[in-house]
């Protein structure tokens, strides 16, 4: 099993992505996210270039698993990413790129419990 095998060509040769499952099986959703946005993760980055180091507890059909994860804290972290990469490449800050639905302790209690699934 390897992240790696899901790194495969998305309708152009120059865009490549990997999933990532979240949420439990009974709310489970999958997104396909660009390598590039995963490699801002230097773990997950890691995990793409040695994909034996990935642990088993957090692969399902060779794709990143976050089972205890709320699919709603990835997707937002995922546009995020996707705000921040389009801010940098223009030169220009993006405010709000979370929404400001998200912007509740909940939603930064996920997100924390998200970053200790990765640390």
């Amino acid at each position: 099993m390897s992240i790696a095998n899901q790194l495969t060509p998305n309708h152009s040769p120059q865009i490549i992505t990997g999933t990532i499952i979240a949420g439990p099986e009974d709310n489970e959703q999958s997104f396909q996210v660009r390598k590039e946005l995963l490699e801002i993760s230097p773990i997950i980055k890691g995990w793409i270039e040695e994909p034996d180091s990935m642990p088993l507890s957090i692969r399902k059909n060779d794709c990143l698993y976050f089972k205890g994860c709320d699919p709603n804290v990835v997707r937002a972290l995922i546009q995020y990413l996707e705000m921040e990469e389009l801010s940098f490449k223009s030169g220009c800050l993006i405010d709000g790129a979370l929404g400001t639905a998200q912007l509740d302790p909940i939603f930064y209690v996920r997100i924390y419990k998200l970053a200790l699934v990765l640390a």
